[in-house]
């Protein structure tokens, strides 16, 4: 048996039953064509070695892929820069490796993951956009074959406070009392304004809230 690396194995048929010899061989993890010669000789010393045949190895097992990365349930804060990956390997040869990453509003964003041994990944800057990331890792064999089944998914958060300015009335203000007088001030946020109260404090110490519109 000439393997599709030119190296030769031979193996020894025995005879099971009748004119049928025969032997079991486990097709290595080497693709490609394997030529098989059959040597037959006779008591006699007569040698017939004209007959071959051959047959093709293939590959068809998808890459295995483990150890995803980040680990699902996550929580990042938005604008954080964070590590995509997971390790993958493969009998024959991995040839690319993927994260396919579904924002919260369904845009797709394809990752290319760069290998370091069997660990591959790359990073990620999370836009300005919260809620859930799912991640797909979709790595492909050098013989065309896809593993697409492993996910992971992480939240997106906010942690940064509303911008408050042109707080008014200006500090040091005077007015008479019974003057009907605005409280007000400028409020913005990268993801929206929930609500605006204003706690004024009296002189005695008493605290009233109010809600500003």
């Amino acid at each position: 048996i000439t393997y599709p690396n030119t190296t030769v194995l031979q193996i020894t048929l025995n005879d099971v039953t009748a004119d049928k010899y025969n032997n079991s061989f486990t097709i290595p993890v080497l693709i490609g064509q394997y030529n098989v010669t059959i040597i037959a000789n006779d008591t006699s010393g007569n040698v017939n070695l004209t007959e071959t045949t051959f047959f093709v190895g293939v590959d068809s097992v998808n890459p295995n892929v483990t150890t995803l990365i980040p680990t699902a349930a996550s929580s990042f804060v938005q604008g954080s820069t964070i590590e995509v990956g997971a390790n993958v390997t493969d009998a024959i040869s991995v040839t690319t490796v993927v994260a396919n990453v579904t924002y919260p509003n369904g845009t797709v964003n394809n990752v290319t993951l760069s290998a370091t041994g069997d660990k591959y990944n790359n990073s990620f800057v999370i836009p300005a956009l919260l809620g859930q990331y799912n991640i797909t890792i979709t790595a492909t064999d050098s013989s065309g074959n896809v593993n697409e089944s492993e996910t992971t998914y992480f939240t997106a958060t906010d942690n940064t406070v509303p911008s408050v300015t042109n707080v008014s009335p200006a500090a040091s203000s005077n007015y008479n009392y019974s003057d009907v007088i605005e409280i007000a001030a400028n409020v913005t946020d990268d993801f929206g304004v929930d609500t605006v109260l204003a706690n004024i404090t009296y002189p005695n110490t008493t605290v009233v809230q109010i809600t500003l519109n």
